[in-house]
């Protein structure tokens, strides 16, 4: 069985949507607006996958955003009762 040249077509033609920059924009704006860090926190936000190497073939494959943070966690013991420290 061959697949249809109409398949075949589809599958050749890269897709170059908006929508990956804008989920992308809109998840590092969401995080540089968020009031309740302790401290601000050291991140970065990027796209990952086949957006990001530009081998996307169509318009409903899905967005690889990757959210890193750059620094270690640390842990607020101080505000813990004795029950929540154990």
């Amino acid at each position: 069985m061959s697949i249809p040249d109409s398949i075949l077509s589809s599958w050749g033609h890269h897709y170059s949507g908006t929508a990956p920059k804008q989920t992308h924009v809109s998840i590092r704006n969401a995080i540089a607006k968020y009031k309740g860090w302790i401290e601000k926190p050291d991140y970065g936000v990027f796209l990952q996958g086949s957006y990001k190497n530009d081998t996307n073939l169509r318009q409903d494959s899905d967005v690889d955003v990757v959210v890193q943070l750059a620094a270690r966690l640390r842990p607020r013991v101080a505000a813990l009762s004795g029950v929540e420290l154990e």
